[in-house]
């Protein structure tokens, strides 16, 4: 498993984080309905900075069971299966149990 970043941007942690989460540009863990900024990968306190995947490769936790080419979305701090035009946040590159590390696609979108 590796990551290929063309793009790691640094934030602020909020509140403590941990590695391969979903990060907002506020420093705050993504919410389930959010677009991260990318994936931290790298755990981080409050007011620490923290190194963000944000366009490439990265590594993600597996919320469900993925396979590859599923679209992703977010669930619990987690990727899931499932994202359509208006949450999808990457794509599965290879298969993946629930809770497992996977590597993921991340696909930037414009607000």
């Amino acid at each position: 498993m590796q990551r290929i970043t063309l793009l790691t941007l640094s934030v602020i942690a909020a509140a403590r984080i941990e590695a391969y989460c979903p990060i907002n540009a506020d420093g705050k863990a993504s919410k389930d309905t959010d677009f991260p900024l990318g994936f931290t990968f790298a755990s981080a306190d409050a007011g620490e900075s923290v190194g963000v995947d944000v366009i490439g490769t990265t590594i993600a936790y597996a919320g469900a069971a993925l396979a590859p080419g599923d679209a992703l979305k977010l669930s619990g701090g987690a990727v899931v299966p499932g994202g359509d035009e208006t949450d999808t946040i990457g794509r599965a590159l290879y298969a993946a149990a629930k809770g497992d590390k996977t590597e993921i696609l991340l696909l930037p979108r414009a607000a």
